[in-house]
């Protein structure tokens, strides 16, 4: 379909062609000019129209007719229309004098025709059409009241807003002298509040032009800006999402509320945790959109933990304990990827390198030309004085694209001295000890979570300048958080060897009865390895004679491994060991370290995944050394060596027969600017308990899987291979993926997949759906109950109304339970709205599949496919960095 553009040179050219047929002594032939833009397109309109202004002129075009339609569509049905058959009217020429004939007025000239299209060009609305809702909900289940941190924001009926696009030449930088500057003229544009963002301006009347020139004076030097409102669009208040973003945004700021990131905090209740130099700030996260029940307010308790040292003592102490020709690279390796927040101006910035020929005396050319350093910029802006005066400085490169331009990256130079450091250390993520007390500040139970939200309300309402925000616009914040109807699926059934069958219960957990059961399809381990170090002898030969007990019991036979001991523990002489014992005949091979290192462990698995294909299994010395858990952490192991040898654990009862199960996720080393890694995994069974499993290697920083139609033929060969037949039903699941890139899934990936499963086999059409799903959510549900109150909801609660998204087939299901804090539901999409799959029957399966991870008794938050694919893409992008050997594709050999 052309643009605008093309379609007013089109229209040209039709007439210039008309005309040169009728003009006497003209050979009837044009040549097609160079296609032009629109904006020169729009000078020459402009040219055209002054000629016909002129007194010689005398043309009065008509107004296009109403009714009969006069957008694109009709404007491109009338242009290619011969005359006579309802193409576009001519207008008369009507002058009290008889015109005189000229080249440009000889015959049907086509002046009148451009003005004809112009009037019709300038009434075309700009609105988008609003898109149809998408209700999907299933009926299994037994009811239960739910409440969920959804706040319904009231509003008049039929409101509009009106939406203005704000330019300034020259151009201003500064949003904050954008907003001073329109401010200037707020009475005359009778400006309710603060509805603008910078660069568009939303009101609640209608300007009298379309584009709106005003003077102002620049607030730093008093020079003349000229100030261009441009009206955009007409919406009603359920479509002007941004609008409602920054209107809500002024309410909290009302509150004394501080935005951090993308939330909100209170920094003057935050809690200070001086044992481990921490501060703990309290505060929300907030959201805003339509739903299913309407435009509400999702709100979310959020806490902030920032270190009360800097990023330069940071570096102090690291100075302290390393060797001075170890510093830098020790400095980097620590600080690179954090995140730190200025306290000058509350904004967190993620350190992307390291300057050291930098220091705050060096100076920076500032957007007037002049030179200043940073130590002065500082001090000058915002007040601060710097100290140390040889600290190297972080450097942070933010992306932003704009508009008609390729990514720009810029250089953003902080000085460590004031830049606190924030979130939590690896060392003590692995403190349990810290990580309890934190959790008692931050882990918040359903009931005070109700009530936090309570407060929030009742905070907002009772602000007389938050409520005048909200009630200049005609709105209102709900009094309470909403309560709508869930429903539960109850107990899953889990199916074991001997065909033996267990229930989950209450907490969806199944691992007691998995002790005293055997596993659904074992496999034999005849022929395997062990190497670990000398010194850790006697807990090797206790974790050996676990083992063969354990897989007794289990129904797997584990004959005596060959033993290999190692005098020291470097890399090389586990590699050039793994290497002289990995044979053809050998089944798997068990590296036991005395401390657990990334590069010893890296080297490892490239080994067994990529150049001598073989399974392995590694272990910490640390986890068999304690005599009370050595049962419980060797009957894990020994499920970990079945799967990893192609037996199978456990299974659900899928409702559908042959069907295919598909994982994808993505991992973007956050460190290195390598390439980022697609795990692709599918079932390969009816029964989910078989899979395939293929890895593609993708340009950095992008998301999307240019190689799945690759992958996905290997999943079907192998589906084939294994059941002779291909499967009737596929359903994929797809992790990684934000709400602004689920129409690039739907409209890139499924496309592709739709072509590979077209290529497969003339007629072959089986019902195929995609499904994202997204777990790092803010939506809270919680029980209601009438006689306990406030708690979490059980395993298998699935919501799937109300709050769901308005134009996507969508649910939230929670598959976990929690003993400790408020569980978090996982938000399930799906990609196509006319999935032949019922909601109660990709609901139904989509819990069952939460029961089918192999590394853990019980149901996680997402699909095993999910899981699957995220493991496997985690251990080819941290530590293999290659493509896997394809011996290996049909064993789960990354758990």
């Amino acid at each position: 379909m052309a643009g605008r553009g093309a379609l007013l040179e089109r229209l040209k050219i039709k007439r210039e062609e008309s005309s040169n047929e009728e003009r006497p002594g003209d050979g009837g032939t044009t040549s097609r000019p160079v296609p032009v833009g629109r904006a020169q397109l729009l000078r020459r309109l402009n040219v055209q129209n002054q000629a016909a202004a002129a007194p010689t002129g005398g043309l009065q075009p008509i107004a296009p007719e109403r009714g009969a339609g006069c957008g694109r569509a009709q404007l491109w049905k009338n242009m290619t229309q011969r005359p006579g058959e309802g193409a576009l009217r001519y207008p008369e020429i009507k002058s009290q004098e008889t015109p005189v004939r000229t080249p440009a007025t000889h015959g049907q000239s086509s002046q009148p025709d451009v003005a004809n299209l112009q009037s019709q060009l300038d009434s075309m609305s700009l609105q988008k059409k609003r898109c149809e809702s998408v209700i999907r909900s299933g009926v299994e289940g037994q009811t239960f009241t739910a409440a969920v941190n959804y706040i319904r924001l009231i509003s008049k009926e039929n409101a509009q807003i009106y939406e203005y696009f704000v330019g300034f030449t020259p151009e201003i930088d500064s949003r904050r002298f954008r907003f001073i500057m329109l401010k200037q003229h707020a009475e005359a544009l009778q400006f309710v509040g603060n509805a603008f963002d910078g660069a568009k301006l939303y009101l609640r009347h209608k300007l009298p032009l379309q584009e709106n020139v005003y003077e102002c004076s620049h607030p730093s030097d008093n020079s003349v800006v000229q100030m261009k409102i441009i009206y955009k669009n007409q919406m009603k208040m359920s479509e002007a999402m941004h609008w409602c973003g920054i209107l809500f945004r002024r309410v909290l700021d009302s509150l004394n509320l501080t935005q951090i990131g993308r939330n909100f905090y209170d920094m003057e209740t935050s809690t200070p945790v001086p044992q481990y130099n921490l501060e703990i700030l309290p505060g929300f996260v907030t959201a805003m959109a339509e739903y299913e029940g309407g435009i509400m307010v999702q709100v979310d308790v959020s806490h902030k933990v920032l270190r009360r040292a800097n990023a330069l003592e940071a570096m102090i102490n690291i100075y302290k304990r390393f060797p001075k020709d170890q510093v830098q690279e020790q400095i980097k390796k620590e600080l690179l990827g954090q995140v730190v927040m200025t306290r000058y101006n509350n904004k967190t910035y993620r350190i992307d390198d390291i300057d050291f020929s930098l220091n705050p005396n060096d100076t920076f050319q500032k957007r007037d030309g002049s030179s200043c350093s940073y130590k002065q910029h500082l001090r000058d802006q915002y007040q601060v004085r710097i100290v140390d005066e040889k600290q190297p400085l972080l450097v942070h490169r933010p992306k932003k694209k704009k508009r008609g331009q390729e990514n720009i990256t810029e250089t953003i130079i902080l000085v460590p001295e004031v830049c606190s450091l924030t979130g939590i250390t690896d060392a003590m993520k692995n403190d349990f000890r810290i990580m309890k007390d934190i959790s008692g500040f931050t882990r918040v139970k359903p009931v005070d979570r109700i009530g936090r939200l309570d407060g929030f309300i009742q905070r907002i309402n009772n602000c007389q300048n938050a409520k005048k925000i909200l009630e200049d616009w005609g709105l209102r914040l709900d009094t309470a958080p909403l309560r709508m109807e869930g429903r539960n699926f109850g107990p899953e059934k889990i199916l074991v060897g001997a065909g033996r069958s267990v229930t989950t219960g209450d907490k969806a957990d199944f691992s007691r009865d998995l002790t005293r059961a055997k596993m659904l399809c074992s496999v034999d381990l005849l022929n395997w390895a062990v190497v670990f170090c000398e010194r850790n002898k006697g807990n090797v030969n206790n974790f050996i004679e676990t083992l063969l007990k354990c897989g007794m019991e289990l129904g797997m036979k584990i004959s005596r491994p060959r033993i290999e001991g190692l005098r020291s523990d470097n890399t090389s002489e586990y590699i050039n060991t793994l290497k002289r014992l990995i044979k053809p005949e050998l089944q798997l091979v068990v590296c036991i370290f005395p401390t657990m290192r990334e590069d010893r462990y890296s080297a490892v698995k490239k080994l067994c995944c990529a150049e001598q294909p073989i399974a392995s299994q590694c272990i910490n010395d640390k986890t068999i050394s304690k005599p009370d858990k050595l049962r419980s952490v060797t009957q894990k192991i020994a499920l970990q060596i079945n799967c990893k040898l192609g037996g199978e654990l456990w299974g659900v009862g899928i409702p559908l027969k042959k069907i295919m199960f598909i994982g994808m996720d993505t991992y973007h080393d956050p460190t290195r600017k390598g390439r980022s890694v697609v795990g692709f995994v599918a079932s390969i069974n009816d029964f989910a308990t078989r899979w395939f499993s293929k890895a593609a290697f993708q340009e950095a920083g992008q998301e999307l899987a240019d190689a799945l139609k690759l992958a996905f033929q290997g999943a079907i060969k192998a589906y084939f291979d294994a059941n002779g037949d291909l499967p009737e039903n596929i359903i994929l699941y797809r992790d990684g993926v934000g709400d602004g890139m689920l129409p690039i899934a739907r409209d890139y990936e499924l496309p592709q997949l739709r072509e590979v499963i077209a290529n497969v086999k003339p007629n072959y059409k089986p019902n195929f759906s995609c499904i994202v799903v997204q777990k790092r959510i803010n939506t809270r549900i919680f029980l209601d109950h009438p006689r306990n109150g406030i708690g979490n909801p059980a395993p298998g609660s699935v919501i799937d109304n109300t709050i769901t998204r308005r134009t996507w087939y969508d649910f939230f299901l929670v598959s976990q339970h929690v003993s400790q804090g408020t569980v978090s539901p996982t938000h399930y999409i799906v990609l196509d709205s006319e999935s032949k799959f019922p909601p109660d029957m990709l609901q139904r399966i989509s819990y069952k599949l939460t029961f089918m991870y192999y590394n853990w008794p019980g149901a996680i938050r997402v699909p095993a496919p999910c899981q699957y694919a995220h493991k496997f893409a985690y251990l080819i992008g941290q530590n293999v960095r290659r493509v896997p050997d394809a011996s290996l594709d049909s064993r789960l050999y990354y758990l």
